[in-house]
């Protein structure tokens, strides 16, 4: 007789059950993080990693690959060890590396639903989550590979673990009972700080809005007799908090108290707690509001429609529940303003990404406000109630909200700035396109000199790349200077001779470069030898990445002084030079170019004063192929009124109004003046 215990089987079944009534109940809970999920995990791998991601993909990579790991990942060390896993079952790709930043920008949505329903209400709950889900803001720092949103989620449990042990609601007993706060939620407080300081070391800002929501209720209790107390525990933090901000705002204490937090913090997170207050005092006389204008414009930018519902929102709270409104002002008002002009440095748009949220709990009370408090009392509380307006009110929160900008941003096509320079700097360089094509042919004893080392290891398994850069700013002599070539190693890509000893070692090299190639850091010989030497790849170029390859087996075939690419995301290129010594009577500019589609596509403009445009028709092998956009030599006269015996200036300017182009650009190869 077979027996079988059914007893496992009753159970699957109980907690199937049970969790169907769960989504039951919260069904447009449900329904908002799906929403929230899928607008952040759409195309999450089609944009190539940016250069700080690089932090934590390449390093997971290298985790994965058992190569020598990359120890630099800067308070995301977490981040990096959630990225490890995906990576090691599905592999290396931009999804994946992105993918651990969506689940946990959805937990801080499901946390500030947590936070904002114990502290106001279900109603206001669901309002701030659906602002968070639907903002572009969030959206954009979710769907990156670093540790912005990693830091947002521990810090929103930080934040709700305090309200936990701090604002309980359990019977206590003994010693927590007399100071009246839950011991087991302190401790799990505690730990939540210290993991939120291993993704950023902005988590000890936790402090200050404690800090400032204790002062503030210890303060509003003086005025009423039945809560006034100058010994219990917002008194007693109350105390605590005023005297540290003595210590830590004090000028003549300010290397004492670094001193003092070293021995509990990294040093990195030391200099971030004390101001540095000599730098201060310059920024206030030079850029007094340029910091707190920065994240304002923030706030502006991603609500344009509610963003004014905030303000009012901050006082509005004090109404609705006095300890709330409390806390709102500390979580958000107190940090900003710090911020904005105590810790103002460094000062990037993505640094206001964890307090945020707060802002956005404060347009929801407005909204509750209004709708409930107000409205509520000239229609029918059965009405308001109704779940058909419910669903209505939040599908116009939907279409206030920036969803249709969102949407744009994550269904782009295109590399380049996907969002507004307000709410990120980044530019997303297509490096991975130029990188996968190189890795389809390249050659294990291939060498690569690239302005972007960490691209091409994460994309392609050539592990010889060189970085190219040879000057470097000199904070001393404020100025930049050759850089400093390391004599003990055997190849770089620092100096002209080092470059040249790269290609004279090596039967094949690959350079692939951004615009750093044309900038400052670049030397003007070590960029001119390398044009000269190496073969411009353009079936391996992209509007961002410039691909050279030199091959000792097949000689270059074509001279070339320059490779200037314009096109639509680069309009206007680089001032070139170029000096005579008499002018004739008919004077001739030789442009050799490759791309030329139609004629008025390109304009060259002459010491900045004259344009002259190439005939697409004229070329040296237009005649033969009947085809314009093929490299060939054209010629374009120039009146003689518009030249100087001396330095001439040449620049060249893509005109992209043109319809049915077969080819996005023009590369321009050779300049030459016949006077």
């Amino acid at each position: 007789m077979i027996f079988i215990n059914i007893v496992p089987i009753v159970q699957i079944f109980e907690a199937r059950r049970y969790m169907m009534q769960l989504i039951k109940k919260n069904w447009l809970l449900v329904v908002i993080l799906a929403a929230a999920f899928f607008l952040r995990v759409y195309q999450l791998g089609h944009l190539s990693i940016w250069v700080d991601e690089y932090i934590h993909a390449l390093r997971a990579k290298n985790m994965v690959t058992g190569a020598p790991s990359i120890g630099f990942e800067n308070n995301g060390i977490l981040l990096t060890y959630s990225i490890y896993p995906f990576f090691k079952i599905f592999g290396t790709s931009d999804f994946w590396a992105r993918f651990p930043s969506v689940l946990y920008a959805v937990g801080s949505i499901f946390m500030l639903f947590l936070v904002t329903k114990r502290l106001f209400n279900v109603k206001i709950a669901y309002i701030s989550i659906v602002l968070l889900t639907f903002s572009q803001y969030h959206i954009f720092w979710s769907r990156i590979a670093r540790n912005y949103s990693i830091f947002l989620f521990t810090f929103l449990v930080a934040v709700y673990l305090f309200l936990k042990f701090f604002e309980h609601r359990e019977q206590l007993k003994g010693f927590f009972k007399k100071i009246d706060i839950s011991g087991k939620y302190f401790l799990f407080f505690l730990l939540a700080v210290g993991i939120s300081f291993l993704t950023h070391p902005l988590t000890f800002f936790i402090a200050f809005g404690a800090g400032a929501y204790c002062l503030i209720v210890f303060t509003l209790n003086l005025f009423k007799k039945k809560e006034r107390s100058f010994l219990n525990k917002y008194a007693v933090i109350a105390y605590i908090f005023t005297i540290g901000l003595f210590f830590i705002f004090s000028p003549s204490l300010a290397a004492a108290m670094k001193s003092f937090l070293t021995n509990f913090l990294p040093e990195r997170s030391a200099e971030w707690v004390v101001p540095k207050w000599d730098r201060l005092e310059t920024l206030f006389e030079t850029k007094k509001n340029e910091t707190f204008n920065m994240y304002l414009s923030i706030i502006k930018s991603d609500y344009s429609k509610l963003f004014f519902l905030g303000f009012p929102g901050l006082i509005l709270s004090y109404f609705l529940n006095k300890k709330s409104g409390a806390f709102i002002m500390g979580m958000f008002v107190v940090p900003f303003l710090l911020m904005s002009y105590i810790y103002r440095e460094p000062a990037l748009p993505r640094y206001l990404l964890y307090i945020y949220p707060f802002f956005l709990v404060s347009i929801a009370v407005t909204i509750y406000f209004v709708v409930d408090k107000i409205i509520g009392r000239y229609i029918s509380q059965k009405l308001v109630n109704n779940k058909v307006i419910k669903l209505a009110g939040i599908v116009c929160l939907v279409l206030l909200s920036p969803v249709k900008e969102a949407w744009n941003m994550v269904s782009t096509e295109k590399h380049g700035r996907v969002i507004s320079k307000t709410m990120s700097h980044w530019y997303f360089t297509n490096w991975k396109e130029a990188a996968v094509k190189i890795s389809e042919t390249s050659k294990p004893t291939d060498k690569i000199i690239t302005t972007g080392v960490n691209s091409l290891k994460y994309y392609t398994n050539i592990v010889d790349c060189y970085h190219y850069r040879q000057r470097v700013y000199d904070t001393k002599q404020h100025k930049y200077v050759p850089l400093t070539v390391d004599s003990t190693t055997v190849y770089h890509a620092n100096s002209l001779q080092g470059i040249q000893r790269i290609l004279a070692d090596n039967d094949r090299v690959w350079l692939v470069v951004d615009y750093y190639f044309d900038n400052v850091f670049s030397d003007p010989a070590a960029k001119a030898y390398l044009i000269k030497m190496m073969e411009y790849k353009p079936e391996y170029s992209n509007n961002d990445i410039r691909v050279f390859l030199y091959d000792k087996n097949k000689p270059k075939k074509t001279y070339n002084s320059l490779v200037e690419i314009v096109h639509t995301g680069k309009r206007r290129s680089l001032e070139y030079f170029m000096n005579v010594n008499q002018i004739g009577s008919n004077p001739q500019l030789i442009v050799e170019a490759e791309g030329l589609n139609f004629t008025n596509e390109l304009k060259i403009m002459v010491n900045k004063q004259y344009y002259a445009v190439p005939n697409a028709v004229t070329g040296s092998l237009y005649q033969q192929t009947k085809n314009p956009a093929l490299r060939q030599v054209f010629s374009i006269s120039i009146p003689k009124d518009k030249l100087k015996v001396g330095r001439n200036s040449i620049i060249f300017e893509y005109i992209d109004k043109v319809a049915n182009e077969k080819i996005d650009g023009v590369t321009i190869y050779n300049i030459q003046l016949r006077p």
